[in-house]
């Protein structure tokens, strides 16, 4: 009877932890990445679908569709039909890849894709007809845009060979709403309010404009320059929105929930970390600029995982599709990848096809990259990612001049302490010295100053890092490069002492504007704000034997090794005979489920329930 009772015991226990896991694996990710990327199909006005394309009813299926398109002659409402059909396909595409996942039913979700497709094409060429039909546009946008989320969720359910499929219909399908949006928005002030206004509208996390401004940063590829700068313009308006949000969150549990958010949003990551820096570019906050920089490198470990998971070049190339035609914002954005990275063959060869594809675009007239916003941004406030950018192009004739000016002017900037907040990359150290190295004695103030800075933005951003992959990526940089571990041994020994995040997952808040960190020589710099300090500085040490690096004032304290404790011996002993358990003839009355984990409890109470039916 022990025996029994012990085997029902054992039962329960394990159902108790079954459960417990599966429960926690659902706890993992991200709520607000739910919230904006589990679209169903009554987000898109449709239905769930009944008839799938492995149906042999499905042709029918077809049929009607085709004939009540047939018989509708007004073209607004002609087109959203066809809108509900693609909406339709889409959402059959995702019950193919979810339901199913076969790779009969993956290769049919493709097939549906693109058929959803052809139906937006039909809208896209009678695109003029909707001038000013404003509900109609409020519907295709809202809707264009969480088919994108769909077909981005889909993509990381498949295969790499399905992968790729499903990349060229996803920018195929981009490609036909910027064709809508720029035949029946012809205005470009109304298109930047028009698309903030939509996601405004849209149900969705704190962070959703995010994933907008990533959707709209692929789309600015498919629409005319007028409506490109629309797009940016609705970009920044967008980013206004989201730091005002953010600002109202509890501040104890904003940044974690958001770099959380970044870490498990589907999506292109580079794409991602390009959306980041964009919204970061035009937030007052310090702490959400410092968080940017966390969580562009979030974008930038998911980048490296899901390259190094391509097996096949056509996969990789399909990734990189759309930062391969030398672009000047995806040529930067494949800059600052590459510097926070470090050496990536692969990765390498796609910047080289976009440097190649930059000069053949250019080379002509280069007096366009004048009217660019990357290089009219480089004229006036240049950063250390401009600088590597303009040194990876210096073999073209037609970009020295850029790199000059914008070398001159960054020397400008640094020496009135008025430049702009480099990114916390080590690798900006080394672009720093070989400038020095180039100018004579007495011009170098400026540069001093910037590498002085440089060490204490990456002291202070390793402050705040508590992901052990990205802190050690960084310290290899140091430890792998003699002339930036020389510059954090000048200015900040205290990094080469340290081993692991010191942060432990409590980030130290940013400096609030206006506070000042004193610096080596009697120089100040306020954080964050450029703002103008003195232009006292130690000069250079003359050599490396001259050169005495300060103490650390903390000392690393190694764990005592403790032996481990002795696992004490268990002995059961048979229990007395007892008589035959009996379940009782009345139900047993419960108590009402915690309102923690209910699903849990249910599935614990089933199990028991198995066992003892009076508990049903």
């Amino acid at each position: 009877m022990f025996k029994k009772a012990f085997i029902i015991t054992s039962l329960m226990a394990a159902s108790f932890f079954i459960t417990y896991i599966a429960l926690a694996q659902e706890e993992q990710g991200s709520d607000e990445v739910k919230i904006d990327t589990e679209i169903s199909a009554e987000d898109l006005g449709v239905q769930k679908a009944r008839i799938l394309p492995d149906s042999p009813m499905y042709g029918f299926k077809n049929i009607f569709r085709g004939i009540r398109e047939g018989i509708t002659r007004n073209p607004i409402k002609k087109a959203e039909i066809q809108l509900r059909h693609s909406n339709e396909k889409v959402v059959e595409a995702k019950q193919l890849i979810e339901e199913k996942g076969t790779k009969k039913a993956q290769e049919q979700a493709v097939k549906v894709l693109k058929s959803a497709n052809n139906d937006f094409e039909k809208i896209a060429k009678q695109g003029e007809r909707f001038v000013g039909a404003e509900k109609f546009l409020n519907k295709i946008a809202d809707q264009s845009l969480k088919q994108q989320v769909v077909i981005q969720r889909l993509q990381e359910q498949v295969p790499e060979e399905v992968f790729t499929k499903i990349e060229e219909n996803r920018q195929q399908h981009l490609e036909k709403f910027g064709r809508v949006m720029n035949k029946a928005i012809k205005n470009p002030e109304q298109m930047q309010n028009f698309l903030p206004q939509v996601i405004e509208n849209q149900k969705g996390s704190d962070f959703k404009e995010l994933k907008a401004v990533e959707i709209l940063r692929d789309l600015e590829d498919k629409v005319s320059p007028e409506q490109k700068e629309a797009l940016r313009l609705a970009q920044q308006i967008m980013s206004q929105k989201f730091e005002q949000r953010f600002n109202g969150l509890p501040q104890g549990e904003r940044q974690e929930k958001f770099q959380k958010y970044v870490e498990f949003m589907p999506g292109n990551p580079a794409r991602q970390f390009e959306a980041l820096e964009t919204m970061k570019q035009n937030f007052q906050s310090p702490e959400i600029m410092q968080g940017m920089e966390l969580a562009k490198d979030k974008a930038v470990q998911k980048f490296e995982n899901r390259f190094s998971q391509f097996q096949g070049e056509e996969a990789r190339r399909e990734f990189m599709s759309s930062w391969r035609d030398g672009d000047p914002e995806d040529l930067r954005t494949m800059t600052e990848i590459e510097m926070r990275i470090g050496e990536n063959q692969n990765f390498q060869n796609f910047q080289q096809e976009a440097r190649n594809n930059f000069r053949d675009r250019f080379s002509e007239n280069p007096e366009a990259l004048r009217q660019n916003s990357v290089f009219q941004k480089m004229a006036e406030n240049p950063d250390i990612v401009d600088l590597k950018m303009n040194e990876e192009l210096k073999s073209f004739n037609f970009i020295r001049e850029f790199k000059d000016q914008a070398t001159q002017k960054f020397i400008e900037n640094a020496k009135e302490g008025t430049g702009p907040v480099n990114p916390p990359i080590p690798g900006g150290l080394k672009i720093l010295q070989e400038i020095k190295s180039q100018l004579p004695s007495q011009a170098q103030g400026g540069i001093d100053r910037a590498i002085q800075a440089q060490t204490q933005t990456v002291e202070r951003y390793l402050e705040r890092v508590d992901d052990p992959n990205v802190f050690q990526r960084y310290k290899q940089q140091i430890e792998g490069d003699q002339t930036i571990k020389n510059q954090i041994q000048r200015f900040a020994p205290r990094i080469l002492q340290q081993q692991q995040p010191s942060s432990a997952g409590q980030p130290r808040m940013p400096a609030e504007p206006g506070q000042i960190k004193p610096m080596e020589g009697g120089e100040r710099i306020q954080l964050f704000e450029g703002q103008q300090g003195t232009k006292q500085i130690q000069p250079e040490f003359q050599t490396q034997t001259q050169f005495q690096p300060p103490q650390p004032q903390f000392q690393p304290i190694s764990e005592p090794q403790l032996a481990p404790e002795p696992q004490p011996q268990i002995q059961f002993q048979q229990p007395p005979a007892t008589e035959p358990f009996t379940a009782p003839s009345e139900p047993i009355q419960t108590a009402p489920l915690p309102q923690i984990f209910p699903n849990f409890w249910q599935s614990f109470l089933g199990t028991v329930s198995n066992y003892f039916p009076a508990v049903r």
